[in-house]
């Protein structure tokens, strides 16, 4: 990875802003009243998404047939048939708007490798119109010189008659910009993004650092996370990818905050399985 930005403290606002890299539909009705955080297992080297077991009366046809026996007795045997879970979404046009822990995911000058990047792996998952929005530093509300700021770019895709899903791979400069005393709480940055998206899907991926001191400490990205995870609670139509449980230490360069390539790769395939596994195509 390329040399950091030099971190910028802007006005009276006391802008922090992380070091950038060089580089209401029926599915939403369905999941109204699931938890706004999503239940992902182990992240795999490649996704996979897990199987729906459902009962079924029809015996096993073979010994190799893909179906599980029941516990029954001799005179009435039932199964269990193994589905395989949906591999596509339904979020055929996405929307995903970054700051730098995201730079990397689009870049051949990080992952060198075409069919790891960003855009093949939305291709694969059914995504057929990609908006990539990503820039180092990029916050909510705090706007660096020459740059949007994350409802900007809302507002600008709105302007061109964007509509779609979207996934927000922002707050780990809020986090900071909070941290250092900037004018608005988490709450309502959260309320101000969505206010922009109105009713359509949207992923967000939640925050991770493991740095230890300074403004991105991860006692303060956790801060934003649970802010994040009760603001969820109010919009049917927002669910939240848990990458903080899923990311490891070493997956980040030494300021805890950005990620090493294999961090990148990673991200790219979370982000992927979250949004099937979100809004699966049916």
């Amino acid at each position: 990875m390329s040399a950091r930005r030099l971190c910028t403290v802007i006005a009276a606002l006391v802008v922090i802003t992380a070091c950038g890299d060089s580089a209401a539909t029926d599915a939403e009705t369905s999941v109204a009243n699931a938890p706004p955080i999503v239940q992902l297992g182990p992240m795999p080297s490649r996704p996979r998404a897990p199987t729906v077991v459902e009962p079924s009366s029809t015996p096993p046809v073979s010994p190799r047939a893909n179906t599980i026996p029941a516990t029954s007795s001799a005179a009435t045997r039932t199964s269990t048939t193994v589905r395989s879970a949906p591999t596509k979404t339904a979020c055929t046009k996405v929307a995903y708007i970054g700051d730098s822990v995201s730079i990397g995911m689009s870049a051949s000058a990080t992952l060198t490798i075409s069919s790891v990047r960003l855009e093949t792996r939305m291709a694969e998952i059914g995504v057929t119109d990609l908006r990539v929005e990503i820039s180092g530093g990029r916050s909510i509300v705090e706007t660096l010189s020459g740059q949007e700021n994350a409802v900007d770019v809302a507002l600008r895709l709105r302007d061109t008659g964007f509509s779609g899903c979207w996934v927000i791979a922002i707050g780990t400069n809020d986090a900071a910009n909070i941290a250092a005393g900037g004018p608005r709480q988490a709450g309502e940055r959260i309320v101000s993004m969505m206010s922009v998206i109105g009713t359509d899907r949207v992923l967000w991926i939640d925050a991770a650092t493991v740095a230890t001191s300074g403004f991105w400490a991860s006692p303060n990205v956790v801060a934003w996370n649970s802010a994040l995870t009760a603001a969820a609670r109010s919009y049917r139509n927002l669910r939240i990818a848990p990458w903080s449980r899923l990311v490891e230490s070493d997956w980040f360069v030494p300021d805890g905050v950005h990620l090493t390539t294999a961090g990148v790769a990673r991200r790219v395939d979370f982000v992927a399985t979250a949004l099937v596994a979100t809004y699966p195509s049916t």
